[in-house]
């Protein structure tokens, strides 16, 4: 039997041979990235705001709980956040392929990295959901990215449809800080048939990206003030760009 399982695993990988997400080169069936584009990652470092990701400076290293200067001044909705990568060209080219160019199949993938970061994240909470898409503009793209990777993190704790988009916002990604919220206020709610369900609850938000944070913060708001008790968010990757 082993014999077996050898050879039709090894048929499986000529046929079906798994490639690089980053630049689709051919890589060992077990793997992720090829050499080249792994050394080209970012990974966001264990010393950051425990509430936001973002990067602290090397001065603050020795301390075990940090908080940013951004957060202290106004603390976010949710209460903690967890990014595996700092964004650059490297794994935005597997982002926008996964986010604009149908490549669903990334959804394993990246879940994948994501259940061998986050499982503290996905044990404590009751709920695991996805920023949610507006009708019309799924419509349009066909699926929501963050949806799949919600799925595929914890299909036994993935609820969907609780987060409602109600406004069919405007593209965040040409947005300054300050048009990013007023795009997005009033936009989400919770589905008014589960509100009685998540009180009191941990929910874990889901997203691909987190830029300004706007859409994490406010899909938060929309969760605490039905009663959540804490809410934790999770993306692929953070931008550098700025903060909520």
């Amino acid at each position: 039997m082993k014999i077996i399982k050898f050879l039709i695993k090894n048929i499986f990988e000529i046929i079906y041979p798994s490639t690089c997400i980053c630049c689709h080169k051919i890589i060992s069936q077990d793997s992720l990235f090829c050499k080249e584009c792994f050394l080209e990652l970012e990974f966001i470092s264990p010393i950051k705001c425990q509430i936001c990701s973002m990067p602290i400076r090397f001065q603050y290293k020795f301390c075990a709980s940090v908080t940013c200067a951004s957060c202290l001044q106004k603390k976010p909705f949710f209460d903690s956040s967890y990014a595996i990568f700092i964004y650059n060209n490297t794994i935005g080219k597997a982002i926008i392929d996964f986010k604009f160019n149908d490549q669903t199949f990334l959804a394993l993938k990246f879940a994948k990295i994501f259940k061998s970061q986050i499982q503290n994240f996905i044990a404590d909470v009751d709920y695991v959901v996805s920023v949610p898409m507006h009708k019309k503009k799924l419509l349009k793209r066909k699926y929501n990215q963050a949806n799949l990777l919600a799925r595929n993190i914890s299909p036994e704790k993935y609820f969907p449809q609780l987060l409602l988009r109600i406004k069919n916002d405007k593209a965040q990604i040409h947005l300054s800080r300050n048009k990013r919220k007023k795009n997005l206020r009033k936009s989400f709610i919770v589905n008014p048939k589960f509100q009685k369900i998540i009180s009191g609850k941990k929910i874990l938000v889901i997203d691909d990206v987190m830029t300004t944070s706007s859409t994490l913060n406010y899909c938060s708001r929309a969760l605490k003030r039905s009663g959540a008790s804490k809410v934790y968010v999770a993306v692929i990757a953070k931008s550098m760009i700025g903060k909520f």
